[in-house]
Formats: C-alpha cells, sequence, structure tokens
C-alpha cells in the first residue's frame, strides 16, 4: 500500500519510542522504507514529501488525558500536505495486580493530534491507544521488573495489530476501544484543559537533585524540551524551567538516582499558590485607592489571583533553589519525598541514544 513510513514520536522513559520502533518495524517488514525521528531533531517540511504512498505517524505519551504541549505545537505546525495518510498513536499508563492488567486511558490524546493532522491536509487513516507500562514514577514507584515485561509482551502483539491494519490502507477508527476512549476523552477534557493551564506548571516545579547529584549534566542534555538547565558555577545542579513537560526522561534515567520529586515541597508549594491573596490585597488596597474597588469583584479577584499564583510559583522554586544548596536542607526534602524510595523506571530496552541520538553519539 506504501513505500515509506515517517514516525514522529516524543518520549520521556521510552513508552512511545518503543512503540514507534514496532510500527517501524512492521514497516520494514513489509518491504518499506523507514524512518523513526525524535520531535526535537525533527524536519517535517524537510522529510514529508506529497506523495500518497508516503504513512506519517505521530507517537505520543499521554500526559494529563492529552498529548504533551510539544507535541500538539508540533501537529500544529507541520506542513499542510493534502491527501498523505497519517496515523495517531498514543502510549498511556498501564497497570498489572496479580492477572489482571488495569489499562491506561490516552482520552482526547490521540484525537486532539488527529484533528490538527487533519486541519493540515493529512488523510488520517486511523487512531490508536496502546498499553504500556505505567510510568508516572514522580507519583508511584516503577512497576515490579516481572509485570514491565508483562505489559511489554502483551503491547507488542496488539501494535503490531493495529499496524498491519494501517499499512494494508484500512481505516482504524471506530473500534470499541476509540468510541470509549473518544467519550472519556470528551468528559474529561476540562480537566485536560486545566492540566495545560496549570498543571503542568506546578510538576515542573517540583524537582530537585538530591546529595547524589554530580553535575554530568545528563538531565540537561537530554532534556526533549530543552527544560533543563544547570545553574552553578562551583556545584552545578539541575534547574526545572516552565517548559517542563513532566516526561520523567531526567528521574528514568539518571545514572545516580539523583533526580526527585520533592512531595513535601509540593505540599508546601501548594499551600503557597493556593493563598487568598487576591482577595486581602484588594480589601487593603481598596482602602488607599478607591478606584480599585471596581476590581474588587469574582473576575478581578480571579484574574489577580491567577497572576499571583504563576508569580509565586517562579519565585518560590528560585528561593526552593537557592535553599537546596545548603546540605541539610537538601536532606531534609530528599528524606521526606517518597521518590527517594521509590522504583525507578524506564522501558528496559530503551536507551538515551535510542531517544536522542545526536547528544548520545
Amino acid at each position: 500500500m506504501y513505500k515509506q513510513a515517517t514516525v514522529y514520536f516524543t518520549s520521556g522513559t521510552g513508552n512511545s519510542f518503543r512503540a514507534a520502533a514496532w510500527f517501524a518495524e512492521e514497516a520494514k517488514a513489509r518491504g518499506l522504507s523507514t524512518r523513526v525521528i525524535p520531535l526535537d531533531a525533527a524536519r517535517p517540511a524537510e522529510e514529508i514529501g506529497r506523495d500518497q504512498n508516503e504513512l506519517v505517524g505521530i507517537v505520543t505519551p499521554t500526559h494529563g488525558f492529552i498529548a504533551p504541549w510539544n507535541v500538539l505545537k508540533f501537529a500544529f505546525a507541520l506542513p499542510r500536505r493534502p491527501g498523505v495518510p497519517a496515523f495517531a498513536l498514543a502510549t498511556q499508563g498501564c497497570m498489572k495486580v496479580g492477572p489482571v492488567f488495569i489499562p491506561g486511558l490516552s482520552a482526547s490524546a490521540t484525537f486532539i493530534v488527529a484533528l490538527l493532522m487533519f486541519l493540515r491536509g493529512f488523510s488520517v487513516r486511523g487512531v490508536f491507544s496502546l498499553d504500556m507500562p505505567v510510568n508516572w514514577i514522580a507519583l508511584h514507584s516503577g512497576l515490579k521488573p516481572s509485570n514491565v515485561e508483562a505489559i511489554i509482551a502483551r503491547a507488542r502483539p496488539r501494535l503490531a495489530a493495529f499496524a498491519a491494519r494501517v499499512l494494508a490502507g484500512n481505516p482504524y477508527w471506530w473500534t470499541a476501544g476509540n468510541v470509549i476512549t473518544f467519550l472519556l476523552g470528551l468528559l474529561l477534557l476540562p480537566i485536560s484543559l486545566l492540566y495545560m493551564a496549570m498543571g503542568r506548571f506546578f510538576l515542573a516545579k517540583i524537582f530537585f537533585a538530591n546529595p547524589k547529584c554530580n553535575g554530568c549534566e545528563i538531565c540537561a542534555r537530554n532534556c526533549p524540551v530543552g527544560a533543563i538547565i544547570m545553574r552553578g558555577k562551583k556545584n552545578p545542579r539541575p534547574f526545572w524551567t516552565y517548559k517542563c513537560e513532566s516526561c520523567m526522561r531526567c528521574m528514568g534515567f539518571c545514572p545516580e538516582k539523583a533526580i526527585e520529586a520533592g512531595h513535601s515541597w509540593a505540599a508546601l508549594l501548594t499551600y503557597i499558590a493556593m493563598l487568598p491573596f487576591a482577595f486581602y490585597f484588594l480589601k487593603w488596597l481598596g482602602g488607599y485607592v478607591p478606584g480599585v474597588r471596581s476590581l474588587d469583584n469574582p473576575l478581578g479577584q480571579n484574574l489577580l489571583q491567577l497572576i499571583y499564583t504563576y508569580v509565586s510559583l517562579f519565585l518560590s522554586y528560585y528561593l526552593f533553589f537557592a535553599l537546596i544548596h545548603i546540605p541539610l536542607v537538601n536532606k531534609l526534602f530528599t528524606y521526606t519525598t517518597l521518590t527517594h524510595l521509590y522504583r525507578r523506571y524506564h522501558e528496559p530496552g530503551t536507551r538515551l541514544k535510542d531517544l536522542n541520538p545526536e547528544k548520545n553519539k
């Protein structure tokens, strides 16, 4: 059906890379010329032709029941390619309890990517959600190796079945799984939008490096969105910016297990961000500036509170970053986060040079 397959992916711990690599293997087995390209190294205007014998895919993880912001931006900025076949695939976090597999939920992730590709003229042939080992290791421990192995073994033939159908030119849309996922995606869309607007910024400000950090810069060099910068002349440590997508690559691949998500810090940061600053500030300022009283309404308060929340997250993290350079403070936050005890995870067969070949030659 096709002569060439180009599969773009972004991946934190390797789940989405593995799905993209599996699809490429299926395409190659059918005689197609294949390319698997990370988003941060992609040049779609040069790589995607106008031939309808070429298949283009985007493989994404699911963050907050939606595709990460960098994936949405990539799909939105694709060159116009009327009629070029395409597909969207999302990996979703699956768990295993005893013999029972608990599926993940990609919700709107694949459908929004597919919609953006459709708006760029692509002929989207299908969407698919693939269960891979749950990997939000800032929130929970990585799964046992035996469970990881079982979930991956179960995922491989499912991906192969999807690939076979799409590569044969058959549509893959209204399966029972896709219908349920689509309906749940609509239901959860407000949560997804809230995550995009606020959640991802909060999560970006809970990471820090524990005393094991040796300043090797592996995390900064391999961040898929360039969200980590090293700060400090004598003892450089990673600093997470608002660009962070919480993809877990830094935690999953740190050779020293030095990256932590500060749970005690997250609780303190939540308290700071939720302080009713707007209400009290407007009440106080209204006693001195009469014109300010016009802002003392729900809309004005909410707007001011939103500004305060973003500014407080930004400034508080600078203070936190300064404090964790003090050994005693660093140990306090290190030993009051559960990530210090968690099992780390990255897809067992994936290496950093698979995810970032340009910087890991």
